[in-house]
């Protein structure tokens, strides 16, 4: 593998009995760069990223990568926010650091000024917003310092403040601790929030159709264009010959 590659998906299928999923998916995640899959509903985004998070197993292809998966250094957040409801957001963050055999309140509070919630580290989930709880899931996943983020559709019920906020935090963190990250949404808008490099996705059986990279300087332009790619993807199907 190269240096700053973390993580290589090696020509992935997956099928679920005469169901094909995933139709040959490669892929590489970069240090300090976030990639992007963008896709239809159903096609089949969740999978692979289970799949990399090593929770699925592939019928076809591998993962390569010199972390752990699972494992502590792999950080999973979905649209579920799954805080523990008989918990405060300070003590939420706690536990995920506390199955590691580190009960460290000084590193939990951190990650929540983070996140700009320290002020609310006392409050039960049903007493903070839908943002509030996206920020507590966020605090509590970068508390462990995951080399890898694992991200499926975190932002999908958020408004586009709140989105604006969190996709800056993520970026600060994958940029300042030579992270990798992966993120998968149906949103257009969302992607470009976020992403170094959008993958799309074909319709189930799902393959990549098209790679970009989005630079900063072009990331207020370049809508039309992943648009049309997404679109095309719908359309047309024709997967690129690699990732």
């Amino acid at each position: 593998m190269v240096n700053n590659v973390l993580l290589s998906a090696e020509n992935i299928s997956k099928n679920f009995k005469k169901l094909k999923v995933l139709d040959d998916i490669s892929l590489d995640l970069i240090q300090g760069k976030i990639t992007c899959i963008l896709g239809s509903s159903g096609c089949g985004k969740t999978t692979l990223l289970r799949i990399i998070a090593g929770l699925e197993k592939a019928s076809k292809g591998k993962i390569l990568s010199s972390l752990t998966l699972p494992g502590k250094e792999v950080g999973y957040m979905s649209q579920e926010d799954s805080l523990l409801p008989w918990k405060t957001a300070e003590q939420n963050v706690l536990f995920a650091l506390e199955l590691t055999g580190i009960k460290n309140h000084r590193q939990a509070m951190k990650m929540l000024r983070l996140v700009h919630l320290n002020h609310f580290s006392r409050y039960y989930p049903h007493e903070l917003s839908g943002g509030q709880r996206q920020r507590v899931s966020l605090a509590r996943m970068l508390a462990l310092s995951p080399k890898l983020l694992l991200l499926d559709e975190p932002l999908s019920a958020l408004d586009i403040v709140i989105k604006n906020d969190l996709t800056q935090i993520i970026r600060n963190y994958v940029i300042k601790n030579q992270a990798a990250a992966l993120m998968i949404t149906h949103s257009v808008e969302e992607a470009l929030l976020v992403a170094d490099t959008i993958l799309i996705l074909s319709p189930r059986p799902a393959c990549i159709t098209d790679k970009i990279d989005i630079k900063d300087s072009e990331r207020n332009n370049a809508f039309a264009r992943v648009k049309e790619a997404l679109e095309n993807a719908i359309k047309e199907k024709k997967c690129a010959t690699s990732s």
